[in-house]
């Protein structure tokens, strides 16, 4: 009877291991991929690099045989650890060809120059509409203290404001209205509003950004070069 059990115990020991192996050997990694489509501001007087990542990148993975088909609107080079290094040059759009983990990657990346689709941003009384037109985020740190102020943000000419929302302190985000009081708080990571403009031309959409927080940097704009979705 000992003999039966001990055999017993031990197929049921192997059955265990079996599936508790079996699974994991049946996972494949994902193969490596890059974003197709990229757009890179061109900032006036500011150069600016982006950096292009490799989605599912390998531990030892390496870009060769990269092509740019036009260096003149964007240097583009291969970066260790599986990522582009992009500087935009001038309005225009290049395609991005190489290979990572012998596998063909594209990307198209068009450059834009960037332009504010904001005539007014104004907070109390204040107009922050100035420090858009240098970039599309504008933080407004060293604040002392939590407080209530109206919102009204007005488009230029051609661009229809279309989505208000406010990014608060816990990290939660709530749509808000024009012309409407706007709490700020320089809690934990402290509050942000994001104010989303639509083009009524070419319907393109673009987004401000503006950052009020207890942060010990000096105030100013935020040049981030890649649009990555």
């Amino acid at each position: 009877m000992k003999k039966i059990l001990k055999k017993t115990l031990a197929i049921l020991l192997l059955c265990m291991i079996v599936i508790d192996v079996t699974p994991a050997t049946a996972v494949h990694a994902k193969a490596p991929s890059v974003q197709k489509d990229v757009k890179a501001w061109l900032y006036k007087g500011k150069v600016e690099k982006g950096y292009l990542f490799i989605q599912d990148s390998t531990l030892n993975g390496k870009i060769t045989k990269l092509k740019n088909s036009k260096p003149s609107i964007a240097e583009v080079s291969a970066g260790t650890g599986g990522y582009l290094q992009v500087t935009p040059k001038a309005p225009g759009v290049t395609k991005v060809t190489f290979q990572y983990d012998k596998r063909k990657l594209t990307s198209k990346i068009t450059v834009v120059k960037w332009s504010s689709p904001c005539k007014e941003f104004k907070i109390g009384n204040k107009n922050y509409a100035k420090y858009f037109e240098k970039s599309g985020q504008y933080n407004l740190n060293k604040q002392k203290k939590d407080t209530a102020q109206k919102l009204k943000i007005a488009p230029k000419k051609g661009w229809k404001l279309i989505k208000i929302e406010q990014l608060t302190s816990d990290g939660g985000e709530k749509k808000i209205k024009n012309n409407s009081k706007v709490n700020l708080s320089i809690k934990m990571s402290g509050t942000g509003i994001f104010a989303y403009f639509k083009n009524a031309k070419t319907g393109e959409i673009r987004k401000l950004y503006f950052g009020y927080s207890s942060n010990p940097f000096a105030s100013g704009n935020v040049y981030d070069c890649l649009v990555q979705e």
